[in-house]
């Protein structure tokens, strides 16, 4: 539902495609936050909007529609550091002011 949502918001120019924020539930990790490591990634959104492209190839060709123009290829994204937990790698550190 939500892909749809921003497929429509997307088509009608609501949005551009240079930015995605996303909400989600934190919970506390089974992981000791002293133990990481320090690691260099990727900064971008390309994987989701790759998998949203590829949701709006399959429905207009569903719905019998000519492809989209292809895109030029984007820079090659930021990096930034992040710590990596040896115990829980999946999990990832956050801090709010006033909380543990």
């Amino acid at each position: 539902m939500f892909d749809d949502v921003v497929l429509q918001a997307l088509q009608k120019g609501y949005i551009k495609e240079k930015n995605l924020y996303t909400d989600s539930t934190h919970l506390k990790a089974n992981a000791n936050k002293h133990k990481y490591n320090r690691k260099e990634v990727a900064q971008n959104t390309k994987a989701y909007l790759d998998e949203l492209e590829k949701a709006i190839e399959q429905d207009r060709f569903h719905h019998a529609k000519k492809p989209l123009p292809s895109k030029k290829a984007s820079a090659s994204p930021r990096t930034k550091e992040i710590k990596e937990s040896k115990t829980d790698p999946e999990s990832g550190f956050m801090t709010r002011e006033g909380k543990p």
